[in-house]
């Protein structure tokens, strides 16, 4: 939950703006930010898994709590959504959903973009999209286990070309060696 800049990755005042549904004060906080760093938008990573890792946990779904804080991983993706479009800014909300790489977090990807549902733009811009799904090729496993891992991208792309407010990135990884 940072602002799109070389801000840190964990910020109290927002998760405790959330907390209280201070969607006001979550965009006064983020217009701050952005100011003083010079970002440019929101770009939220692994929402509440970051805090709950300082106290050795993880959240792996979005109904997961965030310890300590008594909000949950879903709350703050629809508050960060909510204060972008609060303050109208040119790009969408930028989300690196929970549980990356493991499989079945297809259910997590499609539950993180479900909270998008229903929220209309509000900018100056043309932009459409209220949500950017990052590096969606790494949150479209199913399975239980590595031993039956498979691809659940037809489930979440299905979904994600039912919408008008998102878009995504598939992120690529070279497979070969690199020159020298």
């Amino acid at each position: 939950m940072r602002p799109h800049s070389r801000s840190s990755a964990t910020n109290w005042f927002i998760l405790e703006y959330l907390k209280n549904q201070e969607v006001a004060n979550t965009a006064a906080y983020i217009a701050w930010v952005l100011r003083q760093t010079k970002g440019y938008g929101v770009k939220c990573v692994n929402p509440g898994g970051t805090e709950a890792w300082a106290w050795g946990l993880n959240c792996l779904t979005i109904h997961d709590p965030v310890p300590y804080f008594d909000i949950t991983p879903g709350e703050i993706i629809k508050g960060l959504i909510a204060a972008n479009e609060y303050l109208g800014l040119p790009h969408s909300m930028h989300l690196h959903q929970n549980d990356l790489g493991n499989p079945g977090n297809y259910k997590t990807t499609i539950d993180s973009l479900k909270l998008a549902e229903g929220v209309k733009p509000n900018n100056k811009f043309g932009r459409e999209q209220v949500l950017h799904s990052t590096h969606l090729q790494f949150h479209a496993y199913k399975g239980t286990n590595w031993g039956d891992f498979e691809s659940g991208a037809k489930e979440v792309m299905d979904y994600v070309n039912k919408q008008k407010n998102l878009t995504i990135d598939t992120v690529t990884s070279p497979l070969t060696r690199p020159p020298r």
